[in-house]
C-alpha cells in the first residue's frame, strides 16, 4: 500500500488496549486499532485467530455462533490520507515537506526526492489512501 508520510514524529508504543496493524523497520507501528479495554482487545484477537483457523481448515463450527463480535472503535494511521485531494497534495504535503527541510529535519536532496516520488506515484497513493479509508469505515460499520 502506497501512502504519504511526513515523519517528524511517530508512535513508538501503544496503550494496552490497542494492537498494531503493521509496520516496517523504519516505522514499527504504521497503523493501529483501538478498543475500549484490554479485555476487548484480547477478545478481538481471539476472534481473528478463530476466523483465520476456520478459513484455513474449513471447519466452520458453531463455537462462537452466538458470541458478540468485538470491533475496534478507532483506527489510526501514521500516513496522511488527508493529503490525497489535489488541494491537500499540492498545498499541504509540499508545504509540510518544505517546512521539514527549512527546519533542518530533512536535507534538500531528500526533500526533492520525496516530492518527486509523491508526484510520480500520486494516482497509486490516491487509490490506496481512498481504499484504506473505505475499508476502515466499512469495518467500523459507518456504511
Amino acid at each position: 500500500m502506497e501512502m504519504l508520510y511526513t515523519h517528524g514524529d511517530m508512535v513508538h508504543s501503544l496503550p494496552e488496549f490497542a494492537i498494531s496493524l503493521g509496520g516496517n523497520a523504519d516505522v514499527p507501528i504504521e497503523a493501529c486499532a483501538s478498543f475500549s479495554s484490554k479485555e476487548e482487545k484480547i477478545l478481538f484477537q481471539k476472534q481473528q485467530q478463530h476466523t483465520t483457523t476456520t478459513r484455513n481448515d474449513g471447519d466452520e463450527g458453531n463455537d462462537n455462533a452466538n458470541a458478540t463480535k468485538v470491533q475496534p472503535y478507532a483506527f489510526t494511521f501514521q500516513a496522511h490520507p488527508e493529503y490525497i485531494s489535489p488541494t491537500g497534495f499540492n498545498t499541504n504535503y509540499f508545504n509540510t515537506v518544505q517546512a521539514m527541510e527549512d527546519r533542518g529535519f530533512i536535507t534538500q536532496q531528500l526533500s526533492k526526492e520525496v516530492c518527486w516520488d509523491a508526484k510520480v506515484n500520486f494516482e497509486k497513493v490516491q487509490d490506496d489512501s481512498l481504499n484504506v479509508m473505505i475499508a476502515v469505515a466499512s469495518r467500523l460499520g459507518w456504511f
